[in-house]
């Protein structure tokens, strides 16, 4: 497993935009496709994600633990409880 952390000094932003994920998967060398992003939040974080094509994990905690998609760019592939669920998805248990 690799993983990589992008600032979003680097992006000159101050929010999550694709450039962003873009400058991540440049680093891993690794396309979207092959790429899985976890995030909370739908309609901002699951959303740039499914539109670049990475495989979109949300996580259900905080504020966003209960809100449900609006259309079908803020579904994402996946769905975990916690951070640790993770680990059974990429064993192929989820």
């Amino acid at each position: 497993m690799f993983h990589a952390l992008t600032i979003s000094d680097e992006t000159g932003s101050e929010a999550l935009t694709r450039d962003t994920i873009f400058k991540t998967l440049e680093k891993l060398n690794v396309s979207p496709e092959r790429s899985m992003f976890v995030a909370s939040d739908l309609a901002f974080e699951i959303a740039v994600g499914n539109a670049l094509d990475v495989i979109t994990i949300r996580i259900k905690t905080g504020a966003n633990r209960t809100s449900s998609p609006r259309g079908p760019g803020e579904k994402p592939a996946f769905e975990i409880d916690r951070l640790s669920d993770l680990f059974k998805l990429l064993e192929g248990g989820a």
